[in-house]
């Protein structure tokens, strides 16, 4: 049932972001050329313009699915969603931009473009708030909910549970908890009973409607998640595991590969991309100096006050660790 709501709903998104699409075509197209706002010049008539929009739709649309935004976004908070829609946008104008500027068409408006993205980005903003308000309130309702079988009832378990239990808009509804421990058998946990044991995971999806399986064993516990993910496939139920080692790790981890076998970065360094280093350093350069610029006179003011006023050092010195493990004073 949320397989086939999801792609009612997806349809149904699709249809807004057109009218969203169109609507900001016609304000940028009236600010433009109707509004008075910018200097007359000779341009292509609206038909053109609309002959334009045509091309860019189904491209802006594919691009939008590229950056995730047809996908649930139930686990993403709006500004993970809002960050996506700048990314699409800002895709779509480069595109368009490369383009006109290789078939060499110097009458299509840029300005119009420019006002396009802009408009487009904010309206498709409060579009996406407002869908998530909507989706909140009929899930408060009992709508649109995800119903999901957890187990373990150690503390990932705990807080998964306490997780869903403090966002209740993201719509998760717990059937219950299958844990094999004796001393928690027919209690609760986060007001969720325990339903039985991991034995009993093959008759309980039988019985009960999940959408999802909530794995939250501890590491001592890893032997069971063979069968227990081949029971959930065989019911044709999506499986998502908690792992318990993420806590022994200090960053937040990067995934990558090696002949097909997955390897988990525990310190993924932006900086080791060389784009990225240049950029920051370059950012660095200029911000510091615009800083110290602004700001120098004032901080040697307040040095002296300080060298004045108390003994010591007037000024914060402490050693880093920097790139590749080089040591310097901060």
């Amino acid at each position: 049932m949320i397989k086939q709501n999801q792609k009612v709903f997806n349809t149904l998104l699709i249809l807004i972001d057109v009218v969203v699409f169109v609507i900001s075509f016609l304000i940028a197209w009236y600010l433009k050329f109707e509004s008075g706002l910018f200097e007359p010049q000779l341009h292509f008539t609206f038909r053109t313009y609309v002959q334009t929009l045509l091309f860019a739709l189904p491209a802006f649309l594919i691009i939008e699915y590229i950056f995730e935004l047809y996908t649930p976004q139930r686990k993403k908070n709006l500004y993970q969603e809002i960050g996506n829609i700048i990314k699409s946008n800002t895709t779509l104008f480069m595109l368009i931009i490369s383009i006109l500027y290789i078939a060499k068409q110097i009458h299509i408006s840029r300005v119009l473009i420019i006002l396009f993205t802009v408009i487009n980005i904010i309206l498709s903003s409060l579009e996406r708030g407002a869908v998530r308000v909507f989706l909140r309130s009929i899930r408060a309702q009992g709508y649109n909910r995800k119903h999901v079988l957890v187990i373990g009832g150690g503390r990932l378990g705990r807080d998964y549970l306490k997780a869903i239990e403090k966002n209740k808009y993201l719509g998760y509804s717990p059937i219950g908890v299958l844990d094999d421990n004796e001393k928690r058998q027919g209690k609760k946990i986060i007001n969720t009973e325990i339903i039985g044991r991991m034995d009993d995971l093959e008759q309980i999806l039988k019985h009960y409607r999940a959408d999802e399986v909530i794995i939250a064993l501890p590491l001592q516990a890893y032997s069971k998640l063979k069968d227990i993910i081949n029971t959930c496939e065989k019911a044709g139920v999506k499986t998502l595991v908690i792992p318990d080692y993420i806590r022994y790790m200090p960053a937040k981890p990067y995934f990558d590969e090696i002949e097909e076998l997955p390897l988990i970065n525990t310190r993924y360094v932006p900086l080791d991309n060389a784009g990225k280093k240049m950029l920051k350093r370059t950012f660095d350069i200029i911000i510091a100096t615009i800083a110290l610029l602004i700001f120098g006179p004032l901080m040697i003011g307040f040095m002296i006050a300080i060298k004045l006023d108390s003994p010591g050092s007037a000024i914060f010195k402490q050693e880093r660790v920097g790139f590749h493990r080089k040591k310097f004073i901060m």
